[in-house]
């Protein structure tokens, strides 16, 4: 799914919800902090401490995360413009018989 993310005070955000491990593309105008707060609840704060931060990220990051309890609301937080950012939720594992 393509997320839009919008211009709040000097930063870009964007927000979804993780059924399934996921995956991140991002492309950017330039380097810059990013972060990645999550919850578990479709409402109220997020953690106010960061679940994934680079401080000087380069403009493309492809990153896959993996987590134990689903849903999860996530929220990105980027310090420079996003010009893309897809998020690709996991189909599940196929287990062999």
């Amino acid at each position: 799914m393509e997320l839009e993310f919008t211009k709040v005070a000097n930063r870009y955000e964007a927000e979804f919800e993780a059924t399934d491990n996921f995956n991140l593309h991002i492309e950017r105008t330039k380097p810059g902090f990013i972060k990645i707060f999550q919850r578990g609840t479709p409402d109220g704060e997020y953690a106010s401490e960061s679940s994934w931060c680079e401080h000087s990220a380069e403009p493309v990051i492809d990153k896959d995360f993996s987590m134990l309890v689903f849903p999860k609301y996530i929220k990105i937080v980027s310090e420079s413009e996003v010009t893309r950012c897809v998020a690709t939720i996991s189909g599940g594992v196929v287990m062999n018989p």
